[in-house]
């Protein structure tokens, strides 16, 4: 895996996507409720993103550009909060 790379990790029910940093780190989802007020895009390990399973590429950047606007776009997304959309 590399920075920029979008990459997923099966958690038996749901698939759970993120940007791997190339650090080490991966920025992603992470909820402290079900879309409740600590919901906030956050910065972990990959360790802790994984959580003891198999993390996959889903794809990988097309140039070394788009890898690293990848990785800009999630470092200016951490702490946001995610609203639920939809019905």
């Amino acid at each position: 895996m590399a920075a920029g790379d979008h990459i997923a990790v099966n958690r038996g029910g749901y698939e759970h996507h993120g940007v791997d940093l190339g650090d080490g780190t991966v920025v992603h989802f992470n909820r402290e409720s079900r879309f409740g007020p600590g919901s906030r895009i956050r910065r972990t390990s990959r360790w802790m993103f994984a959580r003891g399973n198999a993390v996959h590429v889903e794809t990988k950047p097309a140039a070394a550009e788009t890898a690293a606007e990848a990785v800009r776009l999630a470092k200016r997304l951490i702490g946001q909060p995610v609203a639920r959309s939809g019905g």
